[in-house]
């Protein structure tokens, strides 16, 4: 991990203990605290406050409030942080949500000329017990979920697609732990071809999730037979646990974006949203759609799994967006 004082850390505060590794890695490690972009998207809560007391203990103390619900409240932090950031970057996947995490690469990619690397961390889930609130058994039923209901349903700001009202539409839907807002997504946009799956076999970044997300997918498919006249469905392959895989199956599909309306949903890993998004940063007639959640569970993830880092500097570097390098 980058150590250097010009070096820009990003990432969020949030009521998973996850957040705060990777921050505190990064001071302990030589890393300047003026150098450390920590948004607060979460409300106050026991589980904040402990998280603050933690950051605090390295010299944390500045978390600007953003507002989850507006798009130009994320995209106005996300820019106040890129508009400045120079030379190597480190960007903290774990607890940033998907439409920021999108909006915060395609504002690095708009600023490409200025950064030297770019890598990508993200802290996966500890094996049970404990782990997501959906496989964590020894939470109560009622109590196994991530997100619930569905605020509005938009397309991630730097990622509109070029629609057109003749087309015929095509999702691709990477599906995860949250069958409703997949479900919300696909019946919004009523797709006339649906690439739908869970991800690959053995590509889980914790033991258990590709069977709990085989299992969205199947019940996705009986769902939408009562909910919308059926699409064709045909098959995506995408894996949870890796980036440049997930970019590269997308890119063998050979999506027709001028000749249809293409929409992706990448609702599985932040790994794999990270593989979806970067590729729709190569093919920009593509749109990136996110289904803003009404509640998180203060459950969402309990414990501390392991730091990976992720090198995506070529794949920001050659993206296909305007570069602005002189902003």
């Amino acid at each position: 991990m980058a150590t250097s004082t010009s070096s820009c850390f990003i990432g969020a505060l949030s009521f998973e203990e996850r957040c705060t590794l990777a921050p505190i890695r990064f001071v302990q490690s030589g890393g300047n605290t003026d150098s450390v972009h920590l948004v607060k998207l979460a409300g106050d809560s026991p589980q904040v406050a402990e998280n603050v007391e933690r950051f605090k203990k390295v010299g944390l103390t500045r978390f600007p409030m953003s507002d989850r619900f507006s798009s130009r409240s994320l995209w106005d932090w996300i820019w106040s942080v890129v508009r400045v950031a120079e030379g190597d970057v480190d960007v903290d996947a774990t607890c940033l949500p998907r439409e920021v995490l999108g909006m915060l690469l395609f504002a690095l990619s708009v600023r490409r000329q200025k950064l030297n690397r770019i890598q990508l961390l993200y802290v996966s889930a500890p094996p049970s017990p404990g782990g997501y609130a959906t496989q964590n058994q020894s939470l109560k039923q009622e109590e196994q979920w991530l997100t619930k209901g569905v605020v509005t349903i938009r397309s991630i700001l730097g990622f509109p697609g070029n629609f057109d009202s003749e087309k015929r539409r095509h999702l691709v839907a990477l599906a995860g732990h949250e069958f409703e807002r997949l479900l919300n997504i696909i019946v919004f946009y009523e797709p006339d071809r649906l690439s739908l799956s869970s991800e690959r076999k053995g590509t889980s970044t914790v033991d258990g999730a590709g069977d709990y997300s085989n299992k969205v997918e199947v019940e996705l498919r009986q769902e939408l037979r009562q909910k919308i006249p059926l699409p064709k469905i045909e098959e995506v392959s995408f894996s949870a646990n890796s980036i440049t895989a997930t970019y590269s199956s997308l890119e063998a599909m050979q999506l027709d974006s001028v000749n249809e309306n293409v929409i992706l949903a990448a609702m599985n890993t932040k790994l794999s949203f990270v593989g979806a998004a970067l590729f729709a940063l190569h093919e920009r007639n593509m749109r990136m759609v996110y289904a803003v959640p009404e509640r998180y569970n203060p459950l969402y993830c309990q414990g501390v799994g392991k730091l990976q880092e992720f090198d995506i500097t070529d794949l920001i570097k050659s993206a296909k967006t305007r570069a602005m390098g002189s902003i």
